[in-house]
């Protein structure tokens, strides 16, 4: 997961670190996220694994074991990231190096919630994305 613009507070299980010092491959993509995404651009990660998987993944746990992803850790920070205006992008990365580039795009946070939760119940990935309203 990378957000753009200012993140939203760290916590325990989520660290936001610029992408130009994190991880090798989120640093690789830094310019193209920028341009789709704005600046500056941070990855959550999760203070283990330098990527995002922990927070996500237990997210996905969490969903099948309650039905909702209301009070996962994921849910939080994107109910956090839309709050505060701050855009980001969900993927896993896999074996094509444009995964971050097939997500859905949503609008709201209800829009999120329910893509990230069809994508769960039908055992696809996740991925979508939500961009920062543009000042006009």
């Amino acid at each position: 997961m990378t957000v753009s613009g200012k993140p939203p507070e760290s916590r325990p299980e989520v660290e936001f670190v610029l992408a130009g010092e994190s991880q090798e491959y989120i640093r690789n993509l830094s310019a193209e996220l920028c341009a789709r995404d704005g600046s500056p651009i941070f990855l959550a990660h999760d203070g283990q694994s330098a990527t995002s998987s922990g927070f996500v993944s237990d997210s996905e746990t969490h969903y099948h074991m309650n039905g909702t992803l209301q009070g996962s850790i994921l849910q939080q920070v994107i109910a956090d990231c839309i709050h505060q205006s701050t855009g980001f992008r969900i993927w896993w990365a896999s074996d094509r190096p444009d995964d971050f580039a097939h997500v859905t795009s949503c609008d709201s946070l209800a829009d999120v919630m329910s893509t990230v939760t069809k994508q769960i119940k039908s055992g696809k990935d996740i991925a979508v994305r939500w961009k920062r309203p543009t000042s006009t």
